[in-house]
């Protein structure tokens, strides 16, 4: 099998992990950077793999979502395609979606800095509040606000530049744990229980210092990531959630998940693309 793994990451351990694993079943990838195609309009590329793993997440320009769907428009097959990734790299929009398709997400609004801040926050209970920015990734551009001072700050500082930011209700009952779910073609197949480094730290990604281990998958845990997925049409995810005191929140489906929580992560993956590109 030939595969394009579409990727604005430098030295990313979970592009390593892939080619590896790929490797190692005698399949021939080819790394394919944004914006390193001659694309000619009108002429097909020829040539082209059997599958363009994209793994763009919140940190790739738009140019190069914008670039992944003229693939798509020549013929290439993607996973995942570029109009799921776009609504579910921004934060926004995900909210959106999944609230709209009833899936259990915290308390969620969307501020501005010229809103008037006290009709808006009558919909959360806090302070403290979690703020997010729209193309938050990995746990940047995430924190914690512990005043409405310290949020009229952020949103002085932020300013218009990102857009509307995410502003949710901190979620104690989870204590710095979260549950990471792989999600291949509608199915959930992994959990991963990963727990913040230190007291202080609410954000528990791996990538922060954040350690993981599996978990079993609950009919609980499958059900709300499943649905997760469904309604932004992903067919591969990571759903992050969170326990609350009435059971499980989403707070982020990730297009582009890290695969660094479990080794088995990789050849779930490459399973599912000879699957799907066979």
């Amino acid at each position: 099998m030939r595969i394009w793994l579409y990727s604005h990451l430098v030295n990313s351990p979970g592009n390593q992990l892939i080619s590896d694993e790929a490797a190692s079943r005698g399949h021939e990838l080819r790394l394919v950077r944004p914006h390193s195609l001659n694309i000619v309009p009108g002429q097909i590329i020829e040539d082209l793999p059997d599958v363009v793993y994209a793994r763009v997440g919140g940190a790739a320009p738009d140019s190069a979502i914008d670039e992944l769907q003229i693939l798509e428009g020549q013929g290439a097959f993607c996973l995942n395609s570029a109009v799921p990734i776009r609504r579910a790299r921004h934060k926004g929009i995900t909210y959106s979606v999944l609230a709209g398709a009833g899936v259990a997400i915290p308390k969620t609004v969307l501020l501005s800095h010229r809103q008037e801040l006290s009709s808006a926050l009558s919909a959360l209970s806090g302070p403290p509040w979690i703020l997010k920015l729209p193309l938050s990734t990995k746990g940047q551009g995430v924190c914690l606000v512990e005043s409405l001072r310290s949020l009229r700050s952020v949103l002085d500082v932020v300013g218009e530049r990102e857009g509307p930011v995410v502003l949710q209700e901190f979620v104690a009952h989870s204590k710095g744990a979260d549950v990471r779910v792989l999600v291949l073609g509608g199915k959930a197949v992994l959990a991963a229980r990963r727990q913040a480094q230190s007291g202080d730290e609410f954000r528990s990604n791996v990538y922060l210092g954040g350690k993981a281990h599996q978990v079993e998958l609950t009919e609980a845990i499958k059900d709300i990531s499943e649905q997760a997925t469904r309604a932004l049409g992903l067919e591969i995810a990571g759903v992050d959630l969170l326990e609350s005191e009435n059971g499980y929140l989403v707070v982020e489906v990730n297009s582009s998940p890290g695969l660094t929580a479990s080794p088995l992560l990789p050849g779930l993956v490459v399973d599912f693309l000879e699957m799907r590109a066979g």
